[in-house]
C-alpha cells in the first residue's frame, strides 16, 4: 500500500536508487584523485497493481495517474519511503485478465530539482522619482507664493514630457497631487509674468527668501536713510545753536552761531 499525492495505489515492490557522480583526476601514482562530488535526483521505482477501491474505480486512478505523468505535476509518495517532489518519469501498464478493470503497474519517480534565479529586479523608480525623494517639500503648502528656479513645466501631473521650459520665476502654488501615479506634484502659476503655468517638481522650487529686495527698493531705502540722517543732524545743529545763544546773549551769541553754522 501506498499513497501518491493523497490516491490510494497498491504497490507491491518498491526500491530507490541513489546515485552521485564524481569528477576524478588521474595522478602519477595511485588511484585517481577525486575533487567533486555532486548527488543525481533520487529515485524510486514501483510495481503494483491498479484496483478498485472503496468508491473510487481503477479507471478513474489510471487517467489521475496518466495526467500527473502528462503534465510533470510534483508528487508527494508515501510508502515504504517517503519522498516529495517526485515527478512520474515512466508509467507502464499491462491489462491481464487476471486484473477485471484495472492494470498491473511498472511506474519509475524521479525528485525533481527546480533551480530560482537569484536576480532579484530592482523596484522600477524613475530618476525624477528618487530625486523628489531626495528633496524636502513637506513646507509648502497650498497658496503659498514660492519661487520656481527654472526648468520644465508640465500640462499634467504624470506627463512625461514637458510642454515648455519657463527660466525663474514667483509662483503662487494652486495644488498638489498626492496620487501614487504623480511624477511632478505641484502645480504653480506666475505672478510675476514669468508665464509659469503648470505641473512642475519640487526640486525646482524654493522658498522666498525672507530679506530678499530689488535693487530699486534698495536704492529707495539708502535714500530714505540718508534723509533721515540730514534731517536728524540739521535738527541737532539747530538745538545746539539756540542753546548757544541763550547763554552767551548778543553779539557774541551772534559770532557763536555764525561759527557752528558754518
Amino acid at each position: 500500500m501506498a499513497i501518491l499525492n493523497g490516491m490510494y495505489i497498491h504497490v507491491t515492490d518498491e526500491s530507490m536508487e541513489r546515485e552521485v557522480v564524481s569528477t576524478s583526476h588521474p595522478v602519477e601514482e595511485g588511484v585517481p584523485t577525486t575533487d567533486t562530488v555532486k548527488p543525481k535526483a533520487l529515485s524510486i521505482s514501483l510495481r503494483g497493481k491498479i484496483v478498485d477501491y472503496g468508491n473510487t474505480q481503477a479507471s478513474k486512478v489510471l487517467s489521475q495517474l496518466q495526467t500527473w505523468h502528462s503534465s510533470g505535476t510534483l508528487l508527494e509518495y508515501r510508502g515504504r519511503n517517503i519522498a516529495s517532489s517526485m515527478q512520474i518519469r515512466t508509467l507502464e501498464t499491462n491489462h491481464p485478465n487476471t486484473n477485471n478493470g484495472g492494470a498491473d503497474f511498472t511506474m519509475t519517480l524521479q525528485q525533481a530539482r527546480i533551480a530560482k534565479s537569484a536576480y532579484v529586479p530592482k523596484k522600477v523608480s524613475t530618476a525624477k522619482q528618487e530625486a523628489a525623494a531626495k528633496v524636502d517639500t513637506s513646507w509648502i503648502k497650498v497658496g503659498d507664493k514660492v519661487v520656481f528656479k527654472g526648468g520644465s513645466v508640465y500640462t499634467a501631473s504624470d506627463s512625461k514630457k514637458a510642454a515648455s521650459t519657463r527660466g525663474r520665476s514667483t509662483c503662487k502654488v494652486t495644488i498638489i497631487s498626492t496620487a501614487d501615479y504623480s511624477v511632478h506634484q505641484f502645480h504653480l502659476i506666475s505672478t510675476d509674468g514669468g508665464n509659469v503655468y503648470g505641473w512642475v517638481d519640487g526640486e525646482n522650487i524654493e522658498r522666498i527668501p525672507a530679506t530678499s529686495t530689488s535693487g530699486k527698493s534698495n536704492a529707495g531705502t539708502q535714500q530714505t536713510k540718508k534723509k533721515t540722517v540730514a534731517k536728524s543732524t540739521a535738527s541737532n545743529i539747530e538745538k545746539t545753536t539756540t542753546t548757544i545763544k541763550k547763554i552767551s546773549g548778543g553779539g557774541t551769541g551772534k559770532a557763536v552761531n555764525s561759527l557752528m553754522t558754518k
